[in-house]
């Protein structure tokens, strides 16, 4: 969304930490669902809302990223990021080689492996 919607991203990488512990948008479905995977095994935490804290910075320092270093790879960035986050939330090491390929999204070429 970066190269596609420059104004919106830029918004968005100067005002998106304030949002990550809103009681309103996205931030209360991010932290029920990693609450659930904790309690369900499928995520090792520290916390629920720590883990909602990390994960919104990692959500929103690609961003900024992609303005800092365009030339980057966009698809070798995502999916090395996903692949952090997932590491970061502690799944089972199996279940990290079984994850689907990002390459079934529109827009992205690269899939993921571990």
């Amino acid at each position: 969304m970066a190269d596609s919607h420059p104004e919106l991203m830029r918004a968005l990488r100067h005002r998106g930490l304030g949002h990550i512990h809103s009681d309103r948008g996205l931030a209360p479905r991010a932290l029920h669902d990693l609450e659930r995977g904790v309690a369900e095994g499928r995520f090792v935490a520290v916390g629920p809302i720590v883990a909602r804290s990390a994960l919104g910075g990692s959500l929103l320092s690609p961003v900024e990223l992609r303005f800092a270093r365009p030339e980057l790879d966009a698809d070798e960035t995502v999916a090395g990021l996903a692949e952090m986050v997932l590491r970061m939330l502690g799944p089972p090491g199996r279940r990290l080689r079984h994850r689907p390929s990002l390459s079934a999204r529109p827009g992205l070429t690269r899939g993921v492996t571990v």
